[in-house]
C-alpha cells in the first residue's frame, strides 16, 4: 500500500512542478478585471492540460470560464471566449490591454518578438481590423505581420506567436499538423473564439466549429453557453474578476472532485446542516457539482474525463451512502439544499458514461435503487428525483405509465418532483427543474397523493373522465418530451402540428382540450401535445367520442388532432395505443389496430369491434367518416422461458417472431435486460432478491 502511495505523491509533485513551471500567474499580472462589450461565450477544459485563467464571479451563470491556457510539448496556447475582448473598442477598457500583452509575452517564450495574425480562414478578428492591438504590440517591441496564406512550417517559421481570431473557415489536415508541430516545437498561439455565434449560424454544433477542431487538442473548447452576471457587470455584460489561481480552484475535474471529497469528509455527519447554513460553502459545493455536469454535457462520450467523473461519484456515493444513496428523506424545509444536491449527485453519476445494461446495473446498485425506482431505471433509463418520498401507489402508476408509452417516443433521463425537494438552492443555475438537467431530457411533475385531487379532463359534451392530478400531470409532462424529442425531430410531424394549430386558431372549441382560454395554444404551442395527453392517457376512447361529437357539430379540427395523436403513437406502423385510467390510478393500455391509405396516412381505427373509417383530403384533414364492423387485433403472444427465475442467473425469454418491421418492447421487473431489447428474444439477468416479471409489448 505504501509503495503505491509514494508513487501517487511523486506524480502529484511532478504535476505541481509542471504547473508552476508554466507560470500561469504571469498571464494575469497587473490585471484585476477583464471585460468585453459583446455577449461572451464560455470555454471549457477539454482535457486535464487546460487551466482556467479568467472566469466570472461566483454569481455568474455557470460555467463562466472566459480564458484558458495550456502547455503542449515545448509550446503554449491561450484561448479567450470572445474575439472582441482585444478589438479596437474593448482593448482600451479595464486591464484588457495588459492582459493581451501578458498573453503575448507568455506565449513568445523564445523572445522572437514576432507576431503573425492569421487572416486566411474567415477570421472575424484579423490583421485588418485588430489595428489598436497591432499598434500596442508594435509599441511593445513586436513585429506584426499578416498571415493570409495557409499555415505551413515555412509560414510559421521564425514567428514567436500566432493569433487566430474566431476562424469560421476550415483548416486542412496539413495545416492542423503544421500548427500542432509549431506549438509542440516551442511556438505560442492565441486563439480567440465565440462558441454561441458559431452554433447560432452554422449546423453541426460545437464539434464542427473550426476553433474547436484546432483547439481541442490542447484542451481548449468553446461552448454555446453564454455568460451573464446580474451583479458584477458593466453595460449588461459581465466583469471577469476571478483570476488564476482562484479561477482554477473548482473548474477542472480534478479540483472539483477534490473539493467535493474534502468538503464531504470535513462534515461526515453534519453536511446537510452545514450546507444549509453556510451560503459560501454551499455555493462552492454546488458549483463543483455543476462543473461536473457541464463537463459531461460538453465533452464527447469517449473523453477520459467522463470516466474520471464517474469514478469520483462512485467513490463518493459508496464512501458516504447515508448522504447520497436512495432512501433517506431530507426535510424539504430545513434540508432542502441537500435534497437537491443528492439528486444532482445521482444525475451526474448516471450521466457520466454511455449506458449499457451492465453499467445500468452497476449504477442501480451504487445508488441503492429498488422496486419501481430500479425497474424504471433499468427498463427506461430514467431516474426519479423525488427525495425518496413517493409512495407505493405513485411509483406503481409511474412504472405502468412508462411501460405503456412506447420508449422510442421520448429520451427522458430524469423525472423530478420539486414539491418533495423544497426550494431549490440559490446557486441553482436556473429555474426548476434546470438544476437537475443533464444528458437527455428532464421533466418536473407534481407529487399529490393519488386519490386526493381528482380532475375531470373532458368538456361537457362527453361524460366526465376524471383522473387523479398526479396521473394527469405525469402523462402531461412525459408528452412534453414526446413533443420536444419525437415530433420536433420529425419534419412531417412538426409541420403538421404547426398546421393543426393554425387551422384551429383561437377558438377553444376547435381543440380536444377545450377547457383552456381562447388563443392558449396559438400563444403556447408547446402545450398542444401535452394537453391532449391529459385526455389521451385518461380515456383515449372518450377523446375519440369527443372528436366525433364535435365533427358532427361542424367542427372538424378536434378529429384531425385525434388522428394526429394516434399516428404519433403508431410509430409509423399498424397499431396505436389506447389508454384508460381513473381517480384511483387503475391504469391500463391496449394496442389498437389502425389502417393506412395509399399515402401511408392513418385512415381507420378498429376498437371494440367497430372500425372508424375516415375520408381525408389532400392535406390530411378529415372530410367524412363512417363505421363498420372489424376484428380487434390485440397482440398477446405467449412468452417462453424460465418460469422460476434464480438470483443472479441469466435467463432467456422469447416470443414467436412477428411480421417484418414489428417493434418489441420488453418490460422486466426484478432484473435487467442484458441483450435483445427490440427483438423477439431477450436475456435477463435476475437480481439477488429476484422476484420478477417479464412482459412484452409488440407493435407491427
Amino acid at each position: 500500500m505504501s509503495f503505491f502511495k509514494c508513487i501517487f505523491i511523486v506524480c502529484a509533485v511532478l504535476m505541481n512542478i509542471n504547473i508552476a513551471a508554466q507560470n500561469y500567474a504571469a498571464l494575469v499580472a497587473g490585471v484585476s478585471t477583464v471585460y468585453t462589450s459583446g455577449l461572451p461565450s464560455s470555454m471549457f477544459p477539454y482535457n486535464s492540460a487546460a487551466v482556467p485563467i479568467v472566469a466570472g464571479a461566483s454569481t455568474a451563470s455557470f460555467p463562466s470560464i472566459f480564458a484558458m491556457a495550456a502547455a503542449y510539448g515545448s509550446g503554449k496556447v491561450v484561448g479567450v471566449a470572445h474575439e472582441g475582448v482585444f478589438g479596437n473598442s474593448d482593448i482600451v477598457l479595464y486591464q484588457n490591454n495588459t492582459f493581451a500583452l501578458n498573453i503575448c509575452n507568455w506565449l513568445d517564450q523564445s523572445n522572437l518578438n514576432t507576431v503573425a495574425i492569421s487572416s486566411g480562414h474567415g477570421e472575424w478578428a484579423n490583421y485588418n481590423n485588430l489595428t489598436t492591438f497591432r499598434t500596442n504590440l508594435q509599441n511593445a517591441g513586436y513585429t506584426v505581420t499578416n498571415l493570409a496564406t495557409s499555415l505551413t512550417a515555412a509560414s510559421l517559421s521564425g514567428k514567436g506567436l500566432l493569433i487566430i481570431g474566431n476562424a469560421w473557415g476550415s483548416f486542412t489536415a496539413a495545416e492542423i499538423a503544421a500548427l500542432n508541430a509549431y506549438i509542440s516545437g516551442g511556438g505560442g498561439v492565441l486563439m480567440m473564439g465565440l462558441g454561441w455565434s458559431w452554433e447560432a449560424y452554422n449546423s453541426g454544433g460545437a464539434a464542427t466549429y473550426p476553433m474547436n477542431i484546432i483547439g481541442n487538442t490542447f484542451g481548449l473548447h468553446w461552448t454555446a453557453t453564454t455568460i451573464s452576471d446580474a451583479t458584477n457587470q458593466y453595460n449588461g455584460q459581465p466583469l471577469f474578476t476571478t483570476l488564476y489561481p482562484q479561477s482554477a480552484n473548482l473548474m477542472t475535474v480534478a479540483s472539483a472532485c477534490d473539493y467535493i471529497n474534502n468538503t464531504t469528509a470535513t462534515y461526515p455527519a453534519t453536511l446537510p446542516t452545514v450546507l444549509q447554513n453556510d451560503a459560501t460553502l454551499r455555493t462552492n459545493y454546488i458549483n463543483a457539482h455543476l462543473f461536473m455536469k457541464q463537463t459531461i454535457l460538453t465533452l464527447p462520450a469517449g473523453n477520459s474525463l467522463r470516466q474520471d467523473i464517474f469514478d469520483c461519484y462512485e467513490n463518493l456515493i459508496n464512501t458516504y451512502p447515508s448522504y447520497f444513496k436512495k432512501g433517506v428523506i431530507y426535510n424539504s424545509t430545513t434540508q432542502n439544499n441537500f435534497a437537491w444536491i443528492r439528486e444532482r449527485v445521482q444525475r451526474n453519476y448516471a450521466d457520466a458514461l454511455v449506458l449499457t445494461p451492465a453499467l445500468k446495473t452497476q449504477i442501480s446498485n451504487t445508488l441503492g435503487l429498488s422496486g419501481e425506482y430500479e425497474w424504471i431505471w433499468t427498463n427506461f433509463s430514467t431516474l426519479l428525483a423525488d427525495n425518496s418520498a413517493l409512495d407505493a401507489p405513485q411509483k406503481s402508476f409511474l412504472f405502468k405509465l412508462y411501460s405503456a408509452i412506447p420508449s422510442t417516443l421520448h429520451n427522458l433521463r430524469l423525472m423530478s418532483f420539486a414539491d418533495e425537494l423544497g426550494a431549490p438552492p440559490v446557486a441553482s443555475s436556473g429555474a426548476i427543474p434546470n438544476f437537475l438537467t443533464g444528458v437527455n431530457a428532464s421533466i418536473n411533475s407534481f407529487s399529490n397523493t393519488i386519490g386526493t385531487y381528482p380532475e375531470n379532463q373532458f368538456p361537457s359534451e362527453v361524460p366526465a373522465g376524471s383522473t387523479d392530478i398526479f396521473c394527469a400531470a405525469a402523462a402531461h409532462e412525459i408528452n412534453h418530451i414526446v413533443d420536444a424529442y419525437y415530433i420536433e425531430g420529425n419534419t412531417a410531424f412538426k409541420n403538421r402540428k404547426t398546421q393543426l394549430i393554425a387551422q384551429a386558431g383561437n377558438d377553444s372549441l376547435n381543440y380536444l382540450r377545450s377547457t383552456l382560454p381562447s388563443g392558449f395554444f396559438v400563444s403556447s404551442p408547446q402545450e398542444f401535445i401535452a394537453s391532449i395527453a391529459n385526455q389521451w392517457c385518461t380515456d383515449t376512447k372518450k377523446a375519440l367520442d369527443l372528436a366525433l361529437i364535435r365533427f358532427n357539430a361542424g367542427r372538424s379540427q378536434p378529429l384531425n388532432q385525434f388522428l394526429y395523436m394516434a399516428n404519433i403513437y403508431t410509430l409509423g406502423l399498424y397499431h396505436t395505443v389506447f389508454y384508460s385510467n381513473n381517480t384511483q390510478a387503475n391504469f391500463s393500455s391496449k394496442y389498437v389496430k389502425i389502417g393506412r391509405d395509399s399515402q401511408n396516412r392513418l385512415n381507420s381505427i378498429c376498437y371494440d369491434g367497430v372500425s372508424y373509417n375516415f375520408v381525408l383530403d389532400a392535406t390530411g384533414n378529415v372530410t367524412a367518416y363512417s363505421t363498420t364492423a372489424c376484428t380487434d387485433c390485440q397482440i398477446t403472444p405467449t412468452i417462453t422461458g424460465d418460469a422460476a427465475e434464480c438470483s443472479n442467473n441469466v435467463s432467456v425469454y422469447s416470443i414467436p417472431a412477428q411480421a417484418a418491421g414489428s417493434i418489441y418492447q420488453w418490460i422486466v421487473t426484478g432484473g435487467i435486460i442484458v441483450s435483445g431489447q427490440g427483438t423477439n428474444s431477450i436475456q435477463v439477468q435476475w437480481y439477488d432478491d429476484a422476484n420478477g416479471t417479464v412482459k412484452v409489448n409488440v407493435v407491427k
